[in-house]
C-alpha cells in the first residue's frame, strides 16, 4: 500500500448496509439503533475470531433486566414478534426473554427453548433508558438453512422456510395469470 491510501474492509460488520425495514422500526429507532450497534460489534468480534462467516447463521437471544418490563420494552417486544429486529440485524431470528430467562416475552423464532440451550458465541450488556438492561447473546441455531434466503429458519420438506415458500408460491400463482 502506498502512503496516504485509505483501505476499506468491506467484509466488516460495520460496513454492512442497513436493511429495508418497515415503518414500525422507524417509530422506535431510538431503541433499535443501540441494539443493532451492540449486535454489530459482537458480530465483528466473532468474524475476526473465525467463529462465524455471516450474521444469517446466528440468532439473537435478549434477556430483559429492567425495573418496569412493560414500559421499557414494549417497542422491543413488538419488533421482535414481527421479525423486524431480525431483519434490521440480519439474523435468522430473535428472542426476548423475561428477567428470569425462562419465558419468552416475544419471539419470531418458533422453538425458543432449543435456541436457549445452544452455546453462546458472543454477548454484551446494553444499558437502556429508565434503568433497564438488555443482555444480548448471539447463538447458532440448530436448524437447517433455507435454500432461498440462506437463513437458518427450519426449512420445510421443500428446503425453503415458510416465508420463502409463500413468496415462491405467490410468484408461481402470478405467472399463471
Amino acid at each position: 500500500l502506498e502512503s496516504g491510501m485509505i483501505v476499506f474492509f468491506s467484509n466488516s460488520a460495520f460496513f454492512s448496509q442497513f436493511p429495508h425495514v418497515m415503518l414500525q422500526s422507524i417509530k422506535h429507532i431510538d431503541q433499535v439503533l443501540p441494539i443493532r450497534s451492540s449486535v454489530m460489534k459482537i458480530f465483528e468480534e466473532l468474524r475476526q475470531a473465525g467463529k462465524i462467516s455471516s450474521s444469517g447463521e446466528t440468532c439473537i437471544v435478549m434477556q430483559a433486566k429492567v425495573l418496569k418490563e412493560e414500559d421499557a420494552l414494549n417497542s422491543i417486544v413488538e419488533l421482535t414478534a414481527t421479525g423486524e429486529l431480525s431483519q434490521i440485524c440480519g439474523v435468522s431470528g430473535t428472542v426476548l426473554l423475561n428477567s428470569a430467562g425462562d419465558k419468552p416475552l416475544s419471539s419470531d423464532w418458533k422453538d425458543f427453548k432449543s435456541l436457549a440451550t445452544q452455546s453462546v458465541l458472543g454477548e454484551s450488556v446494553l444499558e437502556m433508558p429508565e434503568g433497564s438492561q438488555l443482555n444480548i447473546s448471539i447463538r447458532r441455531p440448530n436448524s437447517s438453512r433455507c435454500a432461498r434466503c440462506r437463513l437458518h429458519t427450519a426449512p420445510l420438506e421443500s428446503g425453503l422456510c415458510n416465508r420463502c415458500e409463500q413468496a415462491v408460491n405467490d410468484y408461481l400463482a402470478a405467472q399463471k395469470l
